[in-house]
C-alpha cells in the first residue's frame, strides 16, 4: 500500500517539475486518397515566424526519432526515402516565460509557451495529399517547465498523424 502511494506521489511530483504540456492537431486538408508508405523524407520549409536554431533542431530531431527509430525491440515505423515527403514549417512560436509559468502555477495561461507547425504531406509525384497544423503548449510546472516540452509534444503530434494515416 505504501509503495503505491509513493509511486503516485513521485509521478505527481515529476509532472509538476517537468511541466504540464498539451498538444493538438487540426487537419486542414483530409487525404483524398488512401496512401500507405514505407519511406518518408522530412523537409523543413521557410518559417513564418522566428524560431531559435536550437528549437528548430530539437523539433526535427524529435520528429525524425519518432518516425525513423522504433520502440525498443520493434521495427521503426518508416525508413528515410522517397515514398512520401513531409514539408513542415513553423507558423507560431512563443517561448513564453518559465518564471511567469512558475509564478502563476499555470493559472490563466500566464507565461505559456506555444509552438505550431504546419505539415504538408506530398506524394512522390509532387501532389499535396494532406495538410495539418500541430500545436504543443507548456503551461505550468514547479520550476515553470521548459519550452522543450511544447516542442516535443508538437513533434509527437505530427509523427502520430503520419503513423495513423500513412504507415503500412
Amino acid at each position: 500500500m505504501q509503495s503505491k502511494i509513493m509511486k503516485v506521489i513521485l509521478v505527481g511530483f515529476g509532472l509538476l517539475i517537468v511541466g504540464c504540456t498539451s498538444g493538438r492537431t487540426m487537419v486542414m486538408n483530409v487525404p483524398a486518397e488512401r496512401m500507405k508508405v514505407v519511406s518518408i523524407n522530412v523537409i523543413e520549409d521557410q518559417a513564418t515566424v522566428s524560431v531559435p536554431p536550437e528549437i528548430s533542431n530539437m523539433f526535427r530531431d524529435k520528429l525524425e526519432s519518432a518516425l525513423f527509430i522504433g520502440e525498443q525491440g520493434t521495427t521503426p515505423p518508416f525508413t528515410k526515402g522517397p515514398g512520401l515527403s513531409i514539408h513542415y514549417r513553423f507558423i507560431q512560436f512563443t517561448a513564453g516565460s518559465q518564471f511567469k509559468r512558475w509564478l502563476a502555477g499555470g493559472i490563466g495561461g500566464y507565461g505559456e509557451g506555444v509552438m505550431t507547425v504546419e505539415a504538408k504531406f506530398i506524394n512522390s509525384s509532387g501532389k499535396e495529399i494532406s495538410r495539418i497544423q500541430s500545436e504543443g503548449k507548456i503551461g505550468t510546472g514547479i520550476f515553470g517547465g521548459a519550452i522543450d516540452g511544447a516542442v516535443e509534444k508538437c513533434a509527437e503530434e505530427v509523427a502520430q498523424y503520419t503513423k495513423q494515416n500513412f504507415r503500412r
